[in-house]
């Protein structure tokens, strides 16, 4: 045998890894990829809180707005004289074959598919339908007023609200700085805590019908050197389509 096989060291087998040590080393490896709750979350601008908050109550204002206009109009046609058809031309008689069966309908809006049901929306007919012509009409005015508010309020067009036009709009809406107790006490629970505030201030605002504090409020703004600019417009339109 030669010097040099004989001078190799001898390789034996690994032993196998012991049941409880593989998974305790399973439960490491799991371990590190469990998020630390302790660690600083993201936080979420009030901007976004609060925008996105009130687009959602402009869409359904609009669709009830929507359907309260559509029957109002259809109960003012019901009112009208119907004329009278005119009189069919003189034919043959004939028999034509046909597969077709008679439908039920329903009086509808439009008489379209997807138009209101409005006899069975708006039962007392048509003053029925008016009043809630009338009632979501100022819903709606209201939410979309308020959206402007809020777009007017991030005054340079970043989708964000810095230090100083968080606390303007704060002020503008009669909002102290929130106390951020339940949200915690870095960035994020603070800008949790603003976003809080805003919403809320506008459930209350729109619960009550308070068309006043958002146009007394925005005006503040306007005082404070804010405008309405081309963003904002663009952003509207398209909310409002």
């Amino acid at each position: 045998m030669s010097r040099s096989v004989r001078n190799r060291p001898l390789r034996w087998p690994a032993p196998p890894i012991p049941w409880r040590v593989a998974l305790c080393l399973a439960l490491l490896a799991f371990a590190g990829t469990i998020p630390d709750p302790t660690a600083e979350a993201t936080p979420i601008d009030p901007f976004v809180q609060i925008t996105e908050h009130v687009r959602r109550q402009v869409a359904q204002d609009k669709r009830q707005f929507a359907i309260a206009d559509v029957c109002t109009q259809w109960f003012y046609q019901q009112l009208r004289p119907q004329k009278s058809a005119p009189r069919p031309s003189v034919e043959p008689i004939a028999w034509r074959p046909t597969n077709e069966q008679p439908l039920l309908s329903r009086p509808m809006a439009g008489g379209g598919p997807g138009a209101p049901d409005c006899a069975t929306l708006y039962p007392k007919g048509l003053e029925q339908a008016r009043e809630s012509f009338g009632f979501t009409q100022t819903a709606l005015s209201i939410s979309l007023t308020f959206y402007e508010f809020a777009l007017v309020a991030d005054r340079d067009d970043d989708w964000h609200y810095s230090q100083p036009e968080i606390q303007d709009f704060l002020r503008a809406l009669d909002l102290q700085e929130p106390a951020n107790e339940s949200h915690g006490s870095d960035a994020a629970g603070s800008e949790a805590a603003r976003g809080q505030a805003l919403t809320t201030k506008f459930d209350r605002i729109y619960k009550n019908r308070s068309l006043d504090l958002v146009v007394t409020g925005m005006g503040h703004l306007y005082d404070s050197g804010y405008r309405l600019t081309l963003s904002d417009r663009n952003v509207l339109d398209q909310v409002t389509r």
